[in-house]
């Protein structure tokens, strides 16, 4: 199985990219002290240990006299004369230190086997420590530490990492550590915090974001490698001479990043990689990058083959894989989820008399009024009716709508290509032509499809996505939250959840929703559930930026009564005049005639989802005199028994008037002659 198809690797690493992961981490600690401690440091390390002050981190690399690094740590300044020093390989660090002490007043004690390192690593990590520890950490700063305690346990707390993302790594006595993880582990639930123990802590996670173990620096130098930005010049220090002339000859060798053509090849480090058969370097690091679905790495070129862009070739396994060269890092080169800035809080009242007693605020909603749930008009070989799509458009934009859904339920998005959706997509914004808002429904069942979906609803200039939870296979709540929270930060529309428990099987808590509602991106929920769930909603969310609008007729205009921002479903396809006017009867006060329509509106419902849906709806509109054609099999089609019912209840409700019922009657025979002929050619 090839890294791209590893389900439980790439698990592992979303769970750092979207969440919370806990996992032990533990790697070499020496303790250095002694009146010298700083001044031998300094003398070891690249990087100005001596502009560290106490509670402050540093990363840096250790040469030898031949200016190759030998090993790269983390330094922790406790006071002048007391610093931590973090290796991956103690042993050979601590041989160095004793051979270069010469008679500095300074000692190293190993603390590796007494105390444990363990990360909390990703973008609820600082809610979660937050929930826990004793003293307040919430605005600490990168590469700082401090003391604190976790269930009544010290522990030494560093805002530090190996995975580009908000991360914290704790220091703590060996023998309490387990107490310490199960506080962990308990918080986290509420963020869906969970352990991992795969190697994607130093694989794929780390290679996205650029950053070096071993195999990429052992024997190079710094400024090969892209780090002459932690060589402090004016110092001295081991191996300093050597890379002064590295400096003013210029480097001979390059790191750079690469993505692989083919990415189901897991390519092998140390390959040789080749210009026109030509050996020009070898790959230090591979691997498949899950947050960017690329297969990318590192290699250690001649400096005149490392050029961005340049199209080279890795040998490995037996075969040749084409890849192309580039900036080495993949992930966030802007560095804006490393540095993760915290709001000091959402202020939402103008007044703060009001807020003290309690009277309620809203935030502005970005999503209001009446959206129809659009059908799919087909051809009769089943294929898009891209004609038709835009008279649907068009009839709700005369109708008064304030936008359309495309391609959800109602518009059989289960039975669609991912690129007949897109061309849906495209068609709709197309014919709207800005007088409406379009949604486009993105929902899927993975992530890279839904993403994929999301990207092209952006390109073609569609106002929102909505996205419904992934339901085969089905997932949980805690996987659900993680899915919108990765969509809404990737997505450029703002995002909407399509909240549809008897669609999904997963119901997701007011609690969750409240969480999501407080996401940038995050716009609104389209809640197919009933009234009680839909007013918990809104009383959880009113005063956040966050639009609930009923995806259920029949509770429309409960929703609006309750303080919803409005309805987008079915029955705005089926009547869209009549929606409009509920809606507006309401706003304008005028509660009996709002009560009177949406009467009607029930009405009419019931025989549409009396019937075999989606048939129903296409009838409903073919009934009207619009050509919708059938929904895709095996889908059940409407008879004519059925056609006449949808028929009588329109003009029963108003919605088809005795004028028009003559004219659709005329249009509804011409439709139905071409339907019979529909059916007499597929069944021969």
């Amino acid at each position: 199985m090839s890294k791209k198809n590893d389900f439980a690797r790439r698990l592992d690493h979303e769970q750092i990219r979207n969440r919370v992961a806990i996992y032990d981490f533990t790697l070499g600690l020496m303790e250095i002290k002694g009146e010298d401690a700083r001044a031998f440091l300094e003398g070891m390390c690249v990087n100005d240990i001596g502009r560290l002050v106490p509670g402050q981190v540093t990363y840096t690399s250790m040469l030898n006299e031949q200016a190759q690094m030998i090993d790269d740590v983390t330094v922790y300044c406790f006071h002048d004369e007391k610093f931590w020093v973090i290796s991956a390989f103690k042993n050979d660090t601590l041989r160095w230190f004793n051979e270069h002490r010469t008679n500095c007043a300074v000692s190293f004690e190993d603390l590796s086997e007494e105390i444990v390192l363990w990360a909390i690593q990703g973008p609820d990590s600082r809610r979660l420590l937050a929930s826990c520890l004793v003293q307040d950490m919430t605005d600490m700063k990168y590469y700082t530490f401090m003391e604190n305690q976790v269930g009544g346990v010290p522990v030494i707390l560093s805002r530090t990492g190996f995975t580009g993302e908000l991360g914290f790594e704790i220091f703590a006595d060996k023998t309490r550590i387990d107490r310490i993880v199960e506080t962990l582990l308990k918080a986290g639930k509420k963020y869906g915090g969970r352990l991992i123990e795969s190697d994607v802590t130093m694989e794929s996670v780390p290679t996205e974001k650029g950053l070096v173990t071993v195999r990429d620096f052992r024997g190079n130098n710094p400024l090969e490698l892209g780090m002459g930005w932690s060589v402090k010049w004016d110092k001295d220090f081991i191996g300093k001479k050597a890379l002064e002339k590295v400096k003013k000859a210029g480097i001979t060798r390059k790191l750079m990043g690469f993505v692989a053509e083919d990415d189901e090849i897991d390519i092998e480090n140390e390959s040789p990689v080749k210009v026109k058969g030509k050996v020009v370097g070898k790959v230090t690091t591979a691997n498949y990058g899950y947050t960017v679905e690329k297969s990318i790495g590192y290699c250690l070129l001649d400096v005149k083959a490392a050029e961005p862009d340049a199209k080279v070739v890795v040998e490995t396994g037996g075969q040749e894989v084409a890849i192309t060269l580039c900036n080495r890092v993949f992930y966030d080169a802007e560095r804006t989820r490393v540095n993760a800035v915290q709001s000091v809080g959402n202020l939402t009242f103008e007044s703060t008399r009001d807020f003290l007693e309690n009277r309620t605020v809203s935030s502005p909603k970005e999503i209001t009024g009446v959206y129809a749930a659009m059908p799919t008009p087909m051809l009769r070989d089943e294929s898009l009716d891209v004609k038709n799509i835009a008279v649907q458009v068009n009839r709700c934009i005369e109708n008064g709508l304030d936008g359309i859904l495309v391609g959800g339920n109602s518009g059989e998005f289960p039975s669609l290509s991912i690129e007949e959706r897109k061309l849906l997509f495209k068609t709709a914004v197309d014919a709207a032509a800005g007088k409406l808002k379009i949604v486009a429904c993105c929902g899927a069942n993975t992530t890279k499809w839904t993403k994929d979906l999301c990207s092209y609803a952006g390109e073609v200039g569609a106002d929102y996505v909505l996205v419904m939870t992934p339901y085969d296979p089905a997932t949980t709540e805690e996987g659900a939250l993680a899915f919108y929270k990765e969509i809404a930060r990737f997505s450029k529309p703002g995002v909407m959840i399509y909240h549809y428990p008897d669609a999904t099987n997963v119901t997701m808590s007011t609690e969750s929703i409240a969480e999501l509602a407080r996401e940038k991106n995050i716009v609104g929920i389209k809640n197919v559930a009933d009234l009680t769930s839909t007013v918990a909603i809104i009383n959880a969310t009113r005063h956040q930026s966050f639009s609930v609008l009923s995806g259920l007729d029949e509770v429309f205009l409960g929703t609006m009564a309750c303080g919803g921002e409005g309805f987008m479903g079915v029955g705005a396809s089926v009547a869209p005049a009549l929606c409009r006017e509920i809606y507006d009867a309401y706003q304008a006060g005028e509660v009996k005639r709002a009560q009177e329509c949406h009467r009607k509106l029930c009405k009419i419902m019931e025989v549409v989802f009396g019937l075999p849906f989606p048939g129903s709806l296409k009838a409903s509109v073919e009934v009207q005199g619009y050509e919708c054609g059938h929904a895709r099999r095996p889908s059940a089609t409407v008879d004519r028994a059925g056609r006449r019912q949808l028929h009588n209840i329109l003009v029963q409700t108003g919605v088809i008037g005795s004028r028009q019922s003559a004219t659709v009657d005329c249009d509804g025979r011409k439709l139905l002659k071409n339907m019979l002929a529909e059916v007499v050619e597929v069944n021969g």
